[in-house]
This record gives C-alpha cells, sequence and structure tokens, in this order.
C-alpha cells in the first residue's frame, strides 16, 4: 500500500520540475538565438574589418589614382548611367559644359600640336575637367588629391572656377596666333 502523504511531495516535485524544464527550454532557445544574432554580427563586423583593411592597406596615393581612373571613365562614357551631379557650392555645374570642354582639351592633347604653351594649358584644361567631375560624383574620399605625397581636398567651386579661367585663357592661346594642327 502507498502512503498518500510521501506520493503528494513527489507528484508537487515533478509539477515544479516541469516548470523548470519549460523555464530552461525557453532560455535555451533565447541562447541559441542570441548566438545566432551574435554569430550574423560577427559576419558582418568581419566584413567590415575587411574593408577597412583594404582601405588601410591602401595607400593614399593609390586612393587618389582610383578616383581619378573613375572620373576619367565617367567622363568617357559622358557621364552615362551617373546620377545628376552634385555638390554643395555656390556655382551651377552643367555635365555639358564639362564634358565639351573635357573632349576639347583631349583633342587638343591628342592632335600634333608644336605650341609646348597649348599643349601645357590643354592638359591643365583636362586634369581640371577630371578634378571637377570627381567633386562632383564622389565623397570626400574621392574629392582628395594627393600632390607630392600630401593631400589635399577639393571643392567643386574652386575647380570650376579654375576650369574657366584656364579654358578661356586656352581660347586665348588659339586665337592670338596659336593654330591647331589638323
Amino acid at each position: 500500500m502507498i502512503e498518500t502523504g510521501r506520493l503528494l511531495p513527489v507528484f508537487f516535485l515533478s509539477g515544479r520540475c516541469s516548470q523548470l524544464i519549460v523555464q530552461a527550454s525557453e532560455w535555451l532557445r533565447y541562447l541559441r538565438a542570441t548566438v545566432m544574432k551574435l554569430d550574423s554580427n560577427h559576419l558582418e563586423l568581419m566584413n567590415l574589418t575587411q574593408n577597412a583593411h583594404w582601405r588601410i592597406a591602401m595607400q593614399p596615393q593609390e586612393i587618389d589614382r582610383h578616383y581619378h581612373n573613375q572620373a576619367l571613365n565617367a567622363l568617357h562614357k559622358g557621364f552615362a548611367g551617373y546620377e545628376k551631379l552634385h555638390h554643395e557650392g555656390d556655382a551651377e555645374v552643367e555635365p555639358a559644359e564639362i564634358l565639351r570642354v573635357f573632349q576639347f582639351a583631349g583633342d587638343i592633347l591628342r592632335s600634333d600640336q608644336e605650341s609646348e604653351r597649348i599643349r601645357m594649358v590643354a592638359d591643365t584644361v583636362f586634369t581640371t575637367c577630371i578634378r571637377l567631375t570627381r567633386c562632383v560624383l564622389f565623397p570626400n574620399e574621392g574629392r582628395t588629391v594627393v600632390l607630392n605625397g600630401t593631400p589635399y581636398l577639393m571643392d567643386a567651386d574652386s575647380q570650376l572656377r579654375n576650369l574657366r579661367r584656364n579654358f578661356s585663357h586656352l581660347e586665348t592661346l588659339l586665337e592670338g596666333g596659336f593654330q591647331l594642327k589638323a
């Protein structure tokens, strides 16, 4: 014969055990979800770290060259595939103006021009078109040019002023007796 006094605490204990088992199961689910989230965050952090290491591994001159090439590519494509040009300055930057001047200076550089002065000014205009493009298409990293190992942040307004001034000088040289060879 079973004593009911002894059975009651065992039955009560087993009810308490089932509650503890349910709580433990909930904690395990929570811990698994947390571990999965931590794994996901860890992978994301690893990707960010690898990207940062790639950027750190690149020298400023390499970053400068990268954005120079990207801007040159955008100019050669006529800004096809790029969003509207934007910058925070006062002057209005027109893509058609940049492309027209870029192509004109490029034609001079590709021609068999005897005048060193015209070639030098055309090269300056050509380079300024690339720099202006960097200012209106890319963030600060792309607007930083490295000269003699020192980085300088360019702005679109000053590059646009330089472009217009140098292009005007180039036109004056061409009108003043310096002629392009056909």
